[in-house]
């Protein structure tokens, strides 16, 4: 999955790879307030990293089946053994890689 910044806004881009998890920054790098800014709705940016919603993600995702909603949580199971994962805002921690 990566969810991409730019323009104000972001957006939900290869959701059926549930293997990688990212979010690219269409900003000049170290940019982080226009990426907050971006993520307004999808989540926040804090500690150098993106916070992204897991409702956010499933939302943007769109319509999935069973198998692919078992992967999620797999892969929300995963982030969470790892530390990526804050529970009171149910955001999943993304690296955010610079492309302007």
């Amino acid at each position: 999955m990566i969810v991409v910044a730019e323009g104000g806004a972001a957006r939900l881009e290869e959701a059926e790879n549930l293997k990688g998890f990212n979010l690219l920054a269409r900003y000049s790098e170290g940019d982080l307030d226009s990426v907050g800014a971006a993520l307004a709705d999808a989540g926040r940016v804090g500690d150098g990293h993106a916070w992204i919603d897991e409702a956010w993600l499933r939302t943007a995702a769109g319509p999935r089946d069973a198998a692919w909603k078992s992967d999620f949580d797999k892969m929300v199971a995963f982030a969470k053994s790892k530390g990526w994962y804050d529970e009171p805002t149910r955001s999943i921690r993304a690296h955010i890689e610079w492309a302007e």
